[in-house]
């Protein structure tokens, strides 16, 4: 059972975010860091922390208490009362995000990710395409939030954002992610399927 701590804020700014953030990416992905991948992940933070300024317990993406650390604090969310998790550091709450992110459930996220495209990225994660809904917000005030943020980190290097254009039909190939099992788990696009091959070790 989680333990509840004292809600902390715990600030920092966003090339602060985007150095543990290219720190981590080796906790969980395998192989080179993508710049567009990284992008989604700080603009999300961006959001979802005011620019680093209302992260709370090195919560980087306001995500509920699940047992993650074992521990949590409690704070208001759109008039509801809600357990949230509280990491030990900036580290260990960028890890977090990433895993969330790319879990095994949360397959309609990480397929998100994988396209690299701020747009496709919020689709996925309002629970448009299925699975569970990563926010409450309304999907169109979310994007336009969104890609307020994400248009901040242009020095990521990012295809340009063209929302006339027609959405690709499946994300670029190859984002692989380590397991705790030690696998390497290969996230694919082909003919408009995510394939995912594991290997594992043993």
């Amino acid at each position: 059972m989680s333990q509840q701590v004292e809600i902390t804020r715990t600030r920092q700014s966003p090339a602060e975010a985007e150095s543990v953030l290219r720190a981590a990416w080796g906790d969980v992905f395998v192989g080179p860091l993508r710049p567009d991948v990284l992008r989604l992940v700080l603009a999300l933070w961006d959001l979802e922390t005011g620019s680093g300024g209302s992260e709370f317990n090195f919560n980087w993406g306001n995500m509920v208490d699940a047992g993650q650390t074992g521990r949590f604090y409690v704070a208001d969310d759109t008039g509801h009362t809600r357990h949230f998790a509280a990491f030990a550091s900036q580290r260990e709450g960028a890890d977090a995000l990433l895993r969330q992110l790319t879990r095994d459930s949360r397959s309609e996220w990480r397929a998100g990710l994988a396209t690299g495209d701020p747009e496709l990225f919020v689709r996925h994660l309002s629970g448009e395409f299925g699975g569970p809904a990563y926010f409450e917000a309304s999907p169109a005030r979310y994007l336009a939030t969104y890609l307020e943020r994400w248009d901040k980190y242009p020095h990521l290097n990012a295809p340009a954002r063209t929302p006339e254009a027609p959405a690709p039909k499946t994300p670029p190939a190859t984002m692989r992610r380590k397991t705790s099992t030690g696998a390497a788990v290969v996230v694919l696009a082909c003919g408009g399927l995510l394939w995912v091959l594991a290997t594992m070790t043993r």
